[in-house]
């Protein structure tokens, strides 16, 4: 697939230009800002949040051999394991490599943000877009833990992109490539991909080719059938889709705005600057009579983003289980919204400059995640004093993957969902300490693993006792590992 990030309609390719050259060194550069930014919290020693853990564990049991959803649980798209484990091998196995796709989607998401920007409003506009996706707290919070968000945002950008090369000359082929990387979205996290769709089938829809859209469609559908078959489809629905379907809501709708709002002041600062200067540039257009503020020729594009940011904030807002991670989706729509209006180069580079301390400042444990707090070390070291073949059933993953231990593989994930939909239960979790490879059980949390009264015993009728005591319900229980 070949295309041109910044082509501009009618352009004479036999030279290249001066505005194309210095183009690719801006990409070269926001590259490199977006990859530097994020090799810290890639070479951690600790881990983020519970899906940096859960999916790191997961990408240490497909390679001791276990399936996606079928030996292994896994509650996002078909495509986003398998995408994980590719990065797994480029980043060479090591006990970071989980993390690789992830910190290659940050950096892809930003360039392909650029891109888009380039194309609607102009290189400083570009260029901003692409700093602030590269350093946005949340873009960083999901590039460079590992998460879903982040290869699932890369590909929504570069679908979006697609599909403005489809609007610069429609085909069926560029219909095609256009629903590539949206299907793959889609397949990697359903619901806010999804979404992101809508805004790119605003572009091609306008252009009313029948016959287009239903290539795109029948190319999502062979993709998703062939995403899924590997795994069992049965299985596939019910762990991606179902299982999320029956989320418990833990949040009001007013608790939800407030934790968007917080969130976006705390880690988007740039974001909110980017949108004040934009909402500037319309007020002084309007009191100068200045006329459109928009290129004619970008509407149907910013109409897209409006309805891809406008649905996926709606989305958000009524989520029932609405968690920090998922604010990223909106960085790239609404950072591209705001810089469609043509905002001054000098004011929009000014602003950004003068709260940039400010921004890096709020999001410096991000940037350089903090190391394990006391419980914790205790915790990984207790865990080393097991044999290095031994597995350990626990409501913390990250302390089992950072020691270098596994879990069973249908118990790589412990989110909350599971235990609210009763497929965690002290039954099956003593059911699961028995197994022969399994030495360890580590309970972390009260409203998980602590939250069963009856665990205790049943963990000690399996021949398992108290190893150590952490505080509050944070206990290791282990048994004899000898001929395990």
């Amino acid at each position: 697939m070949s295309i041109a990030l910044d082509a501009r309609p009618g352009e004479d390719r036999a030279h290249t230009p001066h505005w194309v050259r210095t183009s690719r060194l801006d990409y070269v550069a926001v590259g490199v800002v977006a990859l530097l930014a994020r090799l810290p919290a890639y070479l951690s020693h600790t881990y983020a949040h519970p899906d940096d853990a859960t999916f790191g564990m997961s990408i240490v049991a497909m390679r001791h051999g276990g399936i996606p959803f079928r030996d292994v649980f896994s509650s996002q798209g078909p495509l986003h394991l398998p995408l994980l484990y590719v990065g797994d091998l480029i980043g060479l196995r090591t006990s970071v490599a989980p993390r690789t796709t992830a910190v290659l989607s940050g950096v892809v998401a930003a360039l392909a943000a650029m891109a888009i920007a380039r194309r609607l409003a102009g290189r400083v506009p570009a260029l901003a877009v692409g700093l602030v996706v590269a350093l946005s707290g949340s873009m960083l919070w999901v590039t460079g833990p590992s998460t879903s968000d982040g290869p699932s945002i890369a590909l929504a950008a570069i679908g979006f992109l697609a599909a403005l090369r489809y609007a610069d000359s429609p085909s069926a082929r560029r219909a095609v490539l256009c629903a590539l990387p949206l299907a793959a979205a889609v397949l990697v996290k359903p619901a806010t991909s999804a979404i992101a769709v809508l805004g790119a089938l605003v572009v091609i829809a306008a252009h009313r080719r029948i016959r287009d859209l239903a290539a795109m469609a029948l190319t999502a559908v062979v993709l998703a059938v062939v995403a899924s078959a590997p795994f069992g489809i049965a299985d596939v629905w019910d762990q991606s889709v179902r299982y999320q379907l029956d989320s418990v809501r833990e949040a009001s709708v007013g608790q939800n705005v407030t934790k968007i709002l917080s969130t976006i002041w705390s880690r988007d600062l740039w974001l909110l600057v980017l949108c004040a200067v934009a909402l500037a540039t319309l007020v002084a257009a309007r009191r100068q009579h200045r006329g459109p503020v928009l290129d004619p020729r970008s509407r149907t594009a910013v109409l897209g983003l409006a309805v891809w940011a406008v649905v996926l904030v709606a989305f958000l807002i009524y989520e029932p289980a609405l968690w920090r991670n998922h604010l990223s989706n909106l960085i790239v729509p609404v950072a591209l919204l705001a810089t469609s209006v043509r905002p001054s180069p000098r004011v929009l580079a000014v602003a950004l400059v003068l709260i940039l301390p400010v921004h890096l400042l709020f999001v410096r444990s991000i940037l350089h995640p903090p190391p394990f707090g006391t419980e914790s070390a205790a915790a990984e070291r207790a865990l080393h004093r097991l044999p290095s073949t031994a597995q350990v059933v626990t409501d913390e993953i990250g302390l089992v993957w950072r020691a270098g231990l596994r879990t069973p593989d249908d118990l790589v994930d412990s989110s909350i969902k599971r235990y609210e939909q009763h497929r965690v239960t002290a039954t099956s979790t003593a059911q699961a300490a028995r197994r022969p490879a399994v030495c360890a059980v580590l309970v972390w949390r009260r409203g998980y693993l602590g939250a069963f009264p009856s665990l205790p015993r049943l963990l000690a009728n399996e021949g398992y006792t108290v190893d150590h005591r952490f505080g509050g319900a944070r206990v290791l229980y282990t048994r004899d590992c000898r001929g395990r």
